[in-house]
């Protein structure tokens, strides 16, 4: 009789998850899923395809910013200028270039020795910041001279196509 009642126990259990429990974690789930979608819109989430459009469309953006491998030039006066606004000494600056197979770019490298005051260096940064070329600054060395000025060494890379 004990058997009985267990297994009826069971049964009705069983059923139980089937038929109430079941088609309520089902849905309970759904419902998860949809509120990460609503959070990610809200929230400004993007999906995967849209990344990569904003991605592409960044890459074209960069590409017409840069200058012709030509006119490379043109690049070395801008940052001669720069200096000269911030009144930095520019001495023996070593140019490099080299092509990007991958990418189908070329990259212009300066390695340029500075000295000058504080504040000329940071107008100076401030004009490598808002120029329209591209401009990286891949390093950075900033040595305090005893009498005041600093010394610089900095390498600063772009790129042109």
């Amino acid at each position: 009789m004990l058997l009985c009642i267990a297994g009826g126990i069971f049964a009705i259990n069983v059923l139980f998850y089937f038929f109430l429990l079941k088609p309520v974690g089902a849905d309970r789930d759904q419902q998860q899923r949809m509120y990460g979608e609503i959070r990610k819109i809200i929230a400004g989430g993007e999906t995967l395809e849209q990344k990569y459009l904003r991605a592409i469309k960044d890459i074209e953006t960069f590409k017409v910013r840069l200058l012709k491998q030509e006119e490379h030039t043109k690049l070395i006066e801008e940052v001669s200028t720069f200096s000269e606004h911030g009144k930095l000494i520019l001495k023996n600056a070593g140019y490099s270039q080299k092509y990007l197979k991958e990418a189908e770019l070329w990259t212009y490298i300066m390695e340029l020795p500075l000295v000058g005051q504080y504040k000329d260096v940071k107008d100076f940064f401030a004009e490598i910041e808002g120029s329209p070329s591209v401009l990286c600054v891949d390093w950075l060395k900033i040595v305090r001279t005893k009498d005041g000025p600093l010394k610089l060494s900095l390498k600063v890379t772009s790129y042109l196509q």
